[in-house]
């Protein structure tokens, strides 16, 4: 553009103390502005005197003038004498001076100026890459999207920023069409640039950069409180972690352990697996701007629960059958919440366990016939169980004493009376039956009348209760028993019969066969010469004394002619005794039925029977001693006839 300077003459009109009045300097020697902006013109040095007339007298005034570059001269404005400068829109390019009037005959110019009018400044628009940035970092650059116009065409810059949008810092060195920041920012800051196109800087827009908010790491969560050794679960966020770009979190958890160390979890949760000790965790949570802790978390690990030590209140070492002293706790449980319950176990090996009854942290075992091992099962709040110590209470005594020897014989004879005695007797000796069940404390045991073999048992107890082993004894009945066989139980007169002994036990033997003859034979042959019914008895003797006997009746029978035993065409009729005292006994084989009938002597009807083949049997013991008439007639029409005598 060009400038346009004119040269304006100054007048100075001179009163009659001239000599002493000065219209001062004003300045810039050079102003420069852009076409329809405004231009401040001042003094340099102050008029002399300094004019005081009122605001608007033409004179004692300060009246400023411009004169355009084609010599026309034109006020821009007057002020009262305090106005020490003037601002002014300039289009074009003039000179502007002062005229200082002191009075209607006495005022005078200052120096001129020279006014120079550019082109009118656009100082362009700027832009930034990204208008919010993590709190702590410095913003992205800073550039021109609409470069400058105007003014003269040559632009210098100066970026600068505020805190508040009204308070403009520069920025050193930032001196560019672009600007990089190197300062952090922590909250939101304002940027422009400040172009100069020959004529003063004029700003460009303002960019606006906020912050991102501080990364917060949020709040995590988990069980609070385990059992020694037991799953951690999982730990949580409660609070979600917020903060920063809002976006992208990733997760580092650590634990503490004098000091943080990363562990294997990256993800919203963790699981810290089985711990034996307290334990802090924290996350750390990352994103684009920046990493933040969580607050430490406590998983609390109960300590690990301890079952103490038991002893016994009293000697550990017993008598058979003695109480074994109460059993306690000589260091209590410890560990968990201290709350606890118990079971008390015994053994007989130490190696496989029984629950007893004992529910408390005390146990009385009660009376033992053995040596017995104890411990307690001790179970806290977590049912972790552990075992205390096992204790042993010794049965001294157990069979320690001598086991009772008795008298007993190998064996007795029944229904005899058998008194038994102990031989070596203690304090106290026990007897019990085959059942164990006692029966009295006594040195002998007596049976009064022996029915069969019995078992015994006896202990002996010494002064201190301790007891021997139970002694067995056996009380054996004598096994003798009289029993035989006959070979053949019918028989013609003159015919044998055999005797063979079935019985046990028998050293000795005596016969009585009823037909005058005995014999001590084990198995006699006894040889029958007169017809009849033989009962036969035999009595045995055993070794050591004892007896039986057994008689058998009809043992032998011997048949012939009006003996009472007849056939009925090969049916057997068998008729006895004769004489009958109360009972006959008829024994008929046949395969058909047959009556029975007795007969009073003058042929009267007594009694009258139906017989089966087998043993049949008709009462007399109404009849009067006599004579009677017996018939039997079967239904093949055979009958039997034949005298039938009544007797004692």
């Amino acid at each position: 553009m060009k400038k346009l300077i004119t040269l304006f003459a100054c007048t100075l009109v001179c009163a009659t103390y001239l000599f002493s009045q000065s219209a001062g300097y004003i300045g810039p020697e050079n102003l420069y502005v852009y076409s329809g902006s405004s231009g401040t013109v001042y003094f340099t040095t102050a008029p002399s005197p300094t004019p005081s007339g009122p605001n608007g007298n033409l004179y004692q005034a300060l009246q400023w003038e411009k004169l355009s570059s084609t010599g026309v001269s034109s006020v821009i404005s007057m002020f009262p004498p305090s106005i020490t400068s003037v601002t002014a829109v300039f289009t074009e390019s003039c000179k502007v001076a002062c005229k200082v009037v002191w009075s209607s005959s006495s005022y005078s110019y200052t120096n001129y100026i020279n006014v120079i009018v550019e082109n009118a400044l656009t100082p362009g628009t700027i832009s930034i890459g990204s208008s919010t940035v993590c709190s702590g970092t410095a913003p992205s650059q800073m550039y021109f999207t609409k470069t400058p116009s105007g003014g003269d065409g040559s632009y210098t810059y100066q970026w600068y920023y505020s805190t508040n949008n009204s308070s403009w810092i520069p920025i050193g060195g930032a001196t560019l069409n672009y600007c990089t920041p190197t300062s952090p920012i922590t909250g939101t800051t304002y940027y422009r640039c400040l172009v100069d196109g020959g004529a003063g800087g004029l700003p460009t827009n303002t960019i606006t950069v906020s912050t991102y908010p501080s990364v917060s790491a949020g709040a995590i969560t988990g069980v609070g409180t385990i059992c020694y050794g037991a799953d951690a679960g999982t730990l949580s966020f409660s609070t979600a972690p917020s903060g920063g770009t809002g976006s992208g979190y990733t997760y580092q958890w650590q634990s503490y352990n004098g000091s943080w160390s990363n562990v294997s979890g990256t993800n919203t949760t963790y699981a810290p697996g089985n711990l034996n000790s307290t334990t802090q965790y924290r996350c750390v949570v990352t994103n684009a701007c920046a990493s933040a802790y969580t607050d430490a978390y406590t998983i609390s690990v109960l300590s690990d629960l301890g079952a103490g030590q038991i002893t016994a209140n009293g000697s550990m070492s017993i008598c058979e059958n003695g109480d074994a002293p109460a059993l306690l706790f000589s260091t209590t449980p410890s560990g968990e919440t201290g709350s606890f319950s118990y079971q008390w176990q015994s053994s007989s090996d130490n190696i496989t366990w029984s629950d007893v009854s004992g529910t408390s942290d005390t146990y009385s075992p009660g009376a033992l016939s053995a040596t017995t091992y104890y411990r307690c099962n001790v179970n806290g709040t977590c049912n972790v169980v552990k075992p205390t110590n096992a204790i042993t209470v010794n049965v001294i005594g157990t069979y320690a004493i001598s086991t009772p020897q008795t008298d007993v014989s190998s064996k007795y004879c029944k229904d005899s009376s058998v008194t038994i005695t102990i031989t070596n007797p203690n304090s106290k000796n026990n007897w019990y039956n085959e059942n164990q069940e006692f029966i009295q404390n006594a040195t002998t045991y007596t049976i009064n009348n022996l029915s069969d073999s019995i078992i015994l048992y006896v202990e002996a107890i010494d002064a201190n209760e301790c007891k021997s082993q139970k002694t067995k004894v056996e009380i054996n009945k004598d096994p003798i028993k009289a029993d035989f066989y006959v070979d053949n139980t019918k028989i013609e007169v003159g015919d044998s019969v055999s005797f063979s002994f079935i019985g046990t036990g028998a050293s000795e033997f005596y016969w009585v066969f009823n037909n005058g003859f005995t014999s001590t034979l084990l198995n006699p042959k006894v040889f029958y010469n007169t017809a009849g019914i033989y009962d036969v008895t035999l009595t045995v003797t055993s070794d050591i004394g004892c007896t039986d006997a057994i008689t058998v009746k009809n043992a032998a029978v011997v048949l012939s002619e009006g003996s009472g035993i007849q056939e009925l065409n090969n049916e057997t009729l068998l008729i006895y005794p004769m004489p009958v005292s109360d009972i006959l006994t008829i024994e008929y084989s046949g395969t058909s039925s047959a009556i029975a009938t007795i007969y009073s002597m003058n042929g009267q009807i007594l009694k009258e029977q139906k017989l089966v083949s087998d043993k049949n049997t008709m009462d007399m013991s109404s009849f009067a001693n006599g004579t009677y008439i017996l018939k039997v007639i079967s239904n093949n029409g055979k009958v039997y006839s034949n005298q039938l005598v009544k007797g004692e």
